[in-house]
């Protein structure tokens, strides 16, 4: 058998790939491969736009309590999110610390951006709201229905033991929470000078100024803890 040299050998590899070179015939040239983006924010700061959808708020007339409410929130969310997050993980992990009992409270907070991403999507060319792939949180109970005007007269005019009195007065008539009324002490009615009462609150230690039309209840607070 006869002997092949090296220099035999590349020489005809040369002459294969010259005669591909004649016809056409190239080496299959494979393109880099082109990483995938990791953006997970865009370059859209989250305070212009909440500052934006308020200004729009403001024009649109929605009430000065819905218009704090915005900014408390959304700008809490400027905070953790200097630009706006682009993946819908990066949502859930900011909901996650919205916790409660019922769901409502994260239910909320999920509105309200939502809203922001719709706003960003229509003033700031954002593409698309990762929050149209996340469900809406589920809320467990019922949302409380409030008294209207005439059921208030009703309970107003057929209230009369003392200790219902003040209950009422305290909450309805001056928009005490419940823990406050229960906080109040025999001390505090006695400490009554000028129609104030003290309100103690959850952090600090505030004053009520009853009303005219209600100045009964410091009478009626003074009965009650008197029998304490």
């Amino acid at each position: 058998m006869a002997t092949i040299s090296i220099k035999q050998i590349k020489n005809a590899v040369r002459q294969v790939i010259a005669e591909k070179d004649e016809i056409g015939i190239y080496p299959m040239v494979i393109p880099p491969l082109v990483e995938q983006s990791t953006q997970v924010n865009t370059s859209v700061r989250t305070k212009d736009v909440v500052d934006s959808l308020i200004r729009h708020k403001e024009f649109k007339g929605v009430k000065e309590g819905a218009i704090k409410t915005y900014k408390k929130h959304l700008y809490y969310f400027a905070r953790q999110s200097p630009y706006l997050p682009l993946e819908t993980d990066a949502i859930m992990e900011y909901l996650k610390q919205f916790k409660g009992d019922t769901g409502r409270h994260k239910r909320n907070q999920y509105d309200r951006l939502k809203m922001l991403y719709d706003h960003a999507i229509g003033n700031f060319g954002m593409l698309q709201n990762p929050l149209d792939g996340l469900e809406r949180p589920i809320v467990t109970q019922k949302q409380i229905q409030t008294l209207s005007l005439e059921e208030a007269c009703k309970i107003d005019s057929t209230v009369y033991i003392i200790t219902e009195r003040v209950v009422w007065e305290l909450t309805f008539g001056h928009g005490w929470r419940q823990v406050e009324v229960r906080r109040t002490t025999a001390g505090d009615v006695r400490s009554i000078r000028d129609g104030i009462i003290w309100c103690r609150g959850q952090r600090a230690r505030g004053i009520h100024t009853p009303s005219s039309r209600n100045t009964r209840v410091v009478t009626a607070t003074c009965r009650y803890f008197s029998g304490r």
